[in-house]
């Protein structure tokens, strides 16, 4: 099953626009905020009120599911839409962001990430055949690479290593996913950090891909409010029109409408 992606109006004096995006038979219309269900579950919201208010494309978190409940239990459920009685779409994340936010328990290699689980101190190793494997029994619509968050405040070397790994990763991890594609549809990640020029690099070479849709990684992890702003708008005239936008981790108000402005069509928060 394919994913489609329409732009259906376009601002003139704006990247903005409004979109629809046919997803293993769910319309989603875009600009759109997804929720957050980490471990399969958005706290406070049963899955009925998931449905009440007419969300059809959620987010969880790969990291955590694949720690608790783990992968044989979402297995025995044939994926996570049976464990949390949701029958809409699903996007999950490569759970990268998660290891690298824990710097004390994860040690980047060429091939991966290995890390500490930080519930009982167990280690396990991430690479980005396994992620997407990972996100294949969890039951995803959308899949996410495994990327190389740099963090803020990095100097120009780890970011410049950052986006090299990032692109590396993708190609890779294309390339796997080519050899048998599914249902599941795999979106690369932008990295650069704030350094407009890395930001640039990376995502033209990522959009030589045969990606369907382009995630913005590693913003709005600290960086001043005017940095995250001018690093949006100086990708916005890049950004291949034709694909979805995903902007990473970004929630607020003020911050949803930067985005909408200069082309996002995706937005998570918890």
């Amino acid at each position: 099953m394919s994913l489609q992606f329409t732009v259906q109006k376009q601002d003139q004096n704006s990247h903005a626009r409004a979109g629809n995006l046919e997803l293993n038979g769910e319309l989603v219309q875009t600009p759109m905020f997804m929720p957050v269900g980490t471990r399969g579950s958005i706290k406070s919201l049963s899955s009925e009120d998931i449905l009440t208010l007419d969300y059809n494309l959620i987010l969880a978190n790969t990291y955590h599911l694949y720690l608790k409940p783990g992968l044989k239990v979402l297995e025995s459920f044939s994926g996570l839409k049976n464990f949390m009685s949701y029958n809409k779409a699903l996007l999950t994340d490569s759970g990268g962001f998660q290891v690298f936010s824990l710097s004390s328990l994860f040690k980047l290699e060429e091939n991966g990430v290995r890390f500490q689980s930080h519930i009982d101190g167990s280690r396990h190793t991430f690479t980005p055949k396994k992620v997407i494997d990972i996100q294949r029994t969890i039951g995803s619509d959308i899949m996410m690479v495994l990327d190389d968050c740099a963090p803020f405040g990095s100097d120009l070397a780890r970011l410049q290593k950052g986006s090299e790994t990032t692109l590396r990763w993708a190609l890779e991890s294309w390339n796997y996913y080519s050899e048998e594609p599914g249902k599941e549809h795999l979106f690369c990640i932008n990295q650069g950090g704030t350094n407009l020029d890395l930001r640039k690099s990376n995502l033209e070479s990522l959009q030589n891909l045969p990606y369907p849709g382009i995630a913005i990684g590693g913003l709005s992890v600290g960086e001043p409010r005017e940095e995250f702003r001018r690093v949006l708008e100086g990708l916005a005239p890049n950004l291949d029109p034709n694909r979805p936008h995903y902007l990473m981790g970004v929630g607020t108000v003020s911050d949803i409408l930067d985005g909408v402005k200069h082309g996002i069509d995706l937005f998570d928060c918890v």
